[in-house]
């Protein structure tokens, strides 16, 4: 029984004539731009809203931490030890910076003011979120410096190998320079550093700097990205 074939010719035509209607039409595209373009001004509000909502916690914390230091740099064991640990740092003493000292050190260092912020790696100073730019800056502010204040810039790397700490402190002198520069326009303060803190007391760190103003903000990179963390300390002891 002979077989009769169709030509190909008008299914092609169909497929073509199918194809060419295949994609989302005008008004439904025009939705999802709209979904869109709500969803960044919602993003949008949301940092906004984020990033006030960190900076007045910080300065809550800024000012109980420089009334608490103000009362502790006055007297006592802890008021002793903070001065030594600055006092060797500022003599550039080789052992006042060694992990084992840094891990001691960082116990009374977190009673002391501080502002921290957090980097991708090779990024430069200047890219750190605008909150955190505005926080250092409150920070720095001339009536909470005085002739006793010293100001200290530690840096952890994102990695041990040695571009990693290269670029800590590449990143740390930069923070050093905006603030020198900053603070002389005032008083003549020390700033030490940058020094480094090893990344091996990354658990340290993170057990006892985690107020508000140590969380990360969205686009900060966050615990399981590579990034560098700044800390900045004040004292007056």
């Amino acid at each position: 029984m002979p077989t009769h074939l169709r030509s190909p010719r008008p299914l092609l035509l169909a497929g073509m004539l199918i194809s060419a209607h295949c994609g989302p039409p005008a008004s439904l595209q025009y939705d999802v731009n709209q979904v869109r373009n709500r969803v960044f001004d919602h993003e949008v509000k949301f940092d906004k809203l984020e990033a006030d909502n960190k900076r007045l916690a910080n300065e809550l914390d800024r000012l109980k931490r420089e009334k608490w230091s103000e009362r502790l740099c006055k007297g006592g064991k802890l008021s002793s030890q903070i001065a030594e640990f600055l006092t060797q740092v500022q003599a550039q003493i080789p052992h006042a910076c060694t992990p084992l000292t840094m891990q001691s050190a960082l116990m009374f260092l977190k009673t002391q003011p501080y502002a921290v912020a957090y980097l991708a790696p090779q990024k430069p100073m200047k890219s750190m979120e605008p909150m955190r730019r505005e926080v250092l800056l409150d920070f720095l502010a001339p009536e909470t410096l005085h002739p006793s204040t010293r100001i200290l810039v530690l840096v952890q790397p994102a990695d041990e190998s040695h571009d990693g700490e290269d670029d800590a402190l590449r990143l740390g002198s930069e923070f050093a320079d905006f603030i020198t520069q900053k603070v002389y326009a005032t008083i003549k303060i020390p700033v030490l550093g940058p020094h480094l803190l090893p990344c091996q007391l990354r658990p340290e760190v993170k057990k006892l700097f985690r107020s508000t103003m140590d969380e990360r903000l969205r686009k900060e990179p966050q615990e399981s990205q590579p990034g560098m963390r700044v800390l900045v300390f004040k004292s007056d002891c």
